[in-house]
């Protein structure tokens, strides 16, 4: 483990033992004002996602923020390679979005109570009931009001070359049963600062938001077209991000 490592993976802990301060102002406003309650979360979500990225030296620029609604909840759908991916949806979003993540998560007391704070789903992917409960869990969350984020290829894309993986339904499903636009987020980079050399390395990225998609309802088959056309296009504007993130990074 190098040196930035273990200094990111203290001060990480830090971190996490300073929100368990936080905790309790947080459980003191959501039984007294829910609207306070949601701002004083969101705050300081962003402001750990902000310090975490800081501390490995990990930058990005973001491009097409107009293309998020400016109200209504909405499906965040990404690319996933990295830890970092989740930090990097936080700063994009334009609410904090619960995050659909896997069970094992739901196991550390201090992480799950915040996570609860803003509607996150757990799923055990190999459990087909626990999959159902949580596409449901959403679906109510996203009617509701409250937007979410799920990563399309439903775990971190394992490619050497970084390309990406299979997209599953979930997202397109949850945004055409809920009746939301899917906005979808190119992510790159964020394989560099981690996930590629198993250490924190500084490096560049780039986000780039696409616009909006409204998915018409439509039986399974036609939806695993929607879905093959749209990771095409997806696909390309990828593509050309990752070439432009390598040459940031040369």
């Amino acid at each position: 483990m190098t040196a930035k490592t273990f200094g990111w993976m203290a001060d990480l802990c830090f971190w996490l033992f300073k929100f368990e301060g936080y905790s309790y102002k947080a459980r003191s406003l959501r039984k007294k004002d829910r609207k306070a309650f949601d701002k004083y979360v969101d705050n300081k979500v962003n402001m750990l996602c902000d310090a975490v990225e800081k501390k490995a030296g990990f930058t990005y620029t973001i491009e097409g923020l107009e293309n998020i609604p400016s109200s209504g909840p909405v499906v965040y759908a990404c690319n996933h390679q990295s830890i970092f991916d989740t930090t990097v949806t936080v700063r994009v979003s334009r609410d904090l979005p619960g995050f659909i993540m896997k069970h094992q998560l739901r196991m550390i007391p201090l992480t799950r109570l915040w996570f609860s704070f803003f509607d996150c789903v757990y799923v055990n992917r190999k459990d087909k009931d626990s999959s159902h409960k949580a596409y449901e869990t959403s679906v109510k969350n996203l009617k509701n009001g409250r937007s979410m984020a799920i990563f399309m290829e439903g775990t971190r894309s394992r490619d050497e070359k970084h390309k990406l993986g299979k997209f599953k339904t979930g997202a397109f499903r949850m945004a055409m049963e809920a009746g939301v636009p899917l906005v979808p987020v190119i992510i790159c980079g964020t394989s560099k600062a981690f996930e590629d050399t198993g250490e924190i390395v500084s490096c560049i990225g780039k986000v780039k938001v696409l616009k909006p998609v409204n998915i018409p309802k439509m039986d399974f088959d036609d939806l695993e077209d929607f879905i093959k056309d749209f990771r095409e296009d997806y696909e390309d504007e990828y593509e050309d991000i990752f070439e432009e993130v390598e040459k940031l990074n040369k």
